[in-house]
């Protein structure tokens, strides 16, 4: 089996990976930064995240195991003194493997597609945002404000709780359309609370202009002065997490939150 490690680059991490390098040093397990079958993730969300851009077009081979030396853990599972124990399972039992549907966000105007694993943010902190929401096709409505925020199941404790959203169960591949700072007075007025939406939900953003705006994506941005409207989905791509003991969402939420 191919495999690689994405770390932080914190002393103890780095020892982590270097333990696990040293563990799995055989004929059976190849070290291959180019094409893993599995990918070792030490550090916390923000690693893990780095993790899947880096893979983002490789998903559908790969797997990903979490190791926990960060300062937010809910992607990853084990902590670093369970290392030697998960190692030891790796080698010789199969994972429970959970699958995770990326959103997919198509450009338009720019002819372009990227993907987020937790919410895709389009905001604008200088000027007043104008878009007109529509949802499968038929118009929902005008928002006025910094931004909107669309969420996957799994980023609903990130920014979108932030922003007053609501926490997915795990196991609902649903989404979430929250407001960031919206505008509401006597003349203006949007739902001002967060939507839950189906999971074959298609929204589609038409701005009055996207002058200075970004679109925010995990830990990536672009602007997106450029772009027509915008597009977002559930993908066809998925992440892999593999998991090697039970870790219910519940006292995930707890330990975290």
């Amino acid at each position: 089996m191919n495999y690689t490690v994405i770390t932080r680059e914190d002393e103890l991490s780095l020892t982590l990976k270097e333990k696990i390098c040293l563990t799995l040093a055989s004929n059976e397990y190849i070290y291959d930064e180019l094409n893993p079958e599995t990918v070792f993730v030490v550090g916390g969300d923000g690693t893990f995240l780095k993790a899947i851009h880096q893979y983002i077009d490789h998903l559908e081979s790969i797997q990903f195991i979490g190791i926990h030396t960060g300062t937010l853990g809910f992607m990853c599972d084990h902590q670093k003194e369970e290392l030697d124990d998960l190692l030891e399972k790796f080698k010789s039992e199969q994972p429970h493997v959970h699958s995770y549907p990326l959103l997919e966000i198509t450009l338009e105007g720019k002819n372009q597609t990227v993907y987020a694993f937790n919410e895709a943010r389009i905001e604008n902190i200088a000027n007043t945002l104008t878009l007109d929401l529509s949802i499968n096709d038929e118009f929902f409505e005008t928002f006025k404000g910094s931004g909107i925020c669309l969420c996957t199941q799994i980023g609903s404790t990130a920014i979108n709780r932030s922003l007053g959203g609501a926490i997915i169960q795990h196991g609902l591949p649903l989404l979430q359309l929250s407001e960031i700072m919206g505008l509401h007075h006597w003349k203006h007025r949007s739902l001002g609370s967060s939507l839950i939406l189906k999971e074959d939900a298609v929204i589609y953003v038409k701005p009055e202009s996207f002058h200075h705006t970004l679109l925010c994506y995990d830990h990536k941005s672009m602007p997106v002065d450029q772009c027509t409207g915008i597009t977002m989905k559930n993908s066809q791509k998925h992440v892999k997490i593999a998991r090697f003991r039970e870790y219910s969402y519940l006292s995930r939420l707890k330990n975290v939150f």
